[in-house]
């Protein structure tokens, strides 16, 4: 090769490099203007400096789906705002209520949500939502210990793009281009304040659950997930925040039938309330558990019993611990 194709060669790379990390930029651009409803909308919320309240729910899908801001805020008074990641775990609940106090008012009460499986250590699904915001600290850290390769998506112009293409690349154009019709596949309806209401009845998903799992499940409890738990309890205290440990409804049947170590469960959440002098809300056994119509599947609410469970819960919140 010549010198002056050399030299060509060496234009066309760093040019080449230049206009993918421009294009790169303006894609993440649009993602962060991309306030459908969805996922997106509630990452820029958080990091936009959008969802300070005084009542912040954290947690996973049973956080996001079964405590109603709107029901707890007229009950109480008080704004709320949900932060409930479907899939998560307490060690991405963690990272993502610390990227939240980053850029928002700490809020007075945290009421950390948990399930049959959220004191496990993990929690990655649907990786595409964090694409626009992998320069957040703590949400980088707690994603590339568990997954080393998030360090491409981060460091390689367009990577995330070519892996995730048809989930990312249409929701940043309509960003750019302020197109923000509502995304009605999932969730089901847009979110209000976090919460994801579903409009949908009782599915047939537990009847091919307890076929594929005629005796049930245990769930671990992960020796790191205690770990993330206590941390989020002492940054709570260090910003004197009250914090709240709740275990919602969900399908009677469900819990105390098909999860074979819930007394082990439970008993968890009791020792960690007991150690760190925390309050624990258990209504694994409260009325509307028995009953079908208030489910959408065995572990989540539709929005007719989100409503309802929402004002029971505020009701309490507010006679107990808002006083």
């Amino acid at each position: 090769m010549t010198p002056k194709a050399f030299k060509r060669s060496v234009w066309f790379v760093v040019i080449f490099i230049v206009l993918a990390i421009g294009v790169h930029h303006l894609l993440i651009l649009g993602l962060r203007q991309y306030n459908a409803g969805g996922s997106f909308d509630v990452w820029n919320q958080i990091v936009g400096g959008k969802a300070g309240a005084e009542i912040l729910i954290s947690g996973s899908s049973r956080a996001l789906v079964n405590f109603d801001c709107t029901a707890i805020s007229d009950a109480t008074g008080k704004s709320c705002f949900n932060i409930g990641l479907d899939g998560s775990k307490i060690n991405l609940d963690l990272a993502r209520f610390k990227t939240y106090l980053e850029h928002n008012t700490k809020p007075k009460v945290l009421v950390q949500v948990g399930g049959t499986g959220d004191l496990e250590f993990g929690g990655l699904l649907r990786l595409y939502q964090y694409a626009a915001y992998l320069n957040e600290h703590h949400l980088y850290q707690s994603l590339v210990s568990q997954l080393p390769e998030m360090r491409y998506h981060k460091h390689i112009p367009l990577y995330t793009f070519a892996i995730y293409n048809k989930e990312l690349v249409w929701r940043s154009v309509k960003g750019l281009l302020n197109r923000q019709t509502p995304e009605m596949m999932w969730p089901v309806r847009p979110r209000v304040r976090g919460f994801l209401p579903v409009d949908i009845p009782w599915t047939d998903e537990f009847d091919h659950y307890k076929r594929d799992f005629p005796q049930g499940q245990a769930f671990e409890i992960s020796p790191k997930g205690i770990e993330s738990f206590e941390e989020m309890v002492r940054l709570c205290r260090e910003q004197n925040i009250q914090i709240i440990m709740v275990f919602p409804p969900a399908y009677y049947e469900a819990t105390y039938s098909y999860t074979k170590n819930i007394g082990e469960i439970l008993q968890a959440y009791r020792d960690l309330a007991k150690k760190h002098d925390l309050e624990f809300l258990d209504y694994s056994k409260i009325p509307i558990t028995r009953d079908q119509k208030y489910f959408y599947n065995s572990q989540h609410l539709n929005s007719q019993g989100a409503a309802l469970f929402s004002r029971l819960f505020a009701e309490e919140l507010n006679a107990q611990y808002l006083r």
